[in-house]
């Protein structure tokens, strides 16, 4: 008999224990949960928003790591690059810039060649067919 109670005993015992730590958990959810969307709103801050620019390469230094575009509309853009980023980039090429604005600097994240035009193509196969 008194091993049965003491079997009883223990069995309520691990019950209420792990009910116990099981109703502690669901308590400390709410809280994660309100704590997670305030770091998505932070995330959110913190990253800048992709831009593009269009212009003529005005001026490279791949040893200050900076990009100078004169843009679509005639202002000068300068952007920071990394050295892999405008292989092959040299004044006086059209170029397409992805970039992030943070505050006043504009980080380069792409920045791509502009390929010959179509029209010009087209114009010199017709010339040679006459």
């Amino acid at each position: 008999m008194k091993k049965v109670l003491i079997s009883l005993f223990a069995l309520m015992f691990a019950v209420a224990l792990v009910s116990g730590v099981s109703f502690a958990a669901e308590a400390a959810k709410p809280e994660a949960a309100k704590a997670a969307p305030e770091k998505k709103e932070k995330a959110k801050k913190e990253t800048a928003k992709t831009e593009k620019a269009k212009g003529t390469v005005k001026s490279i230094d791949q040893a200050k790591g900076e990009l100078v575009v004169t843009a679509e509309g005639g202002a000068d853009m300068t952007f920071k690059i990394k050295k892999t980023q405008a292989k092959g980039v040299k004044a006086g090429d059209m170029v397409t810039v992805s970039y992030e604005k943070k505050g006043e600097e504009m980080t380069a994240k792409r920045v791509t060649k502009a390929k010959a035009k179509m029209e010009k193509k087209e114009g010199t196969k017709k010339e040679e067919k006459k």
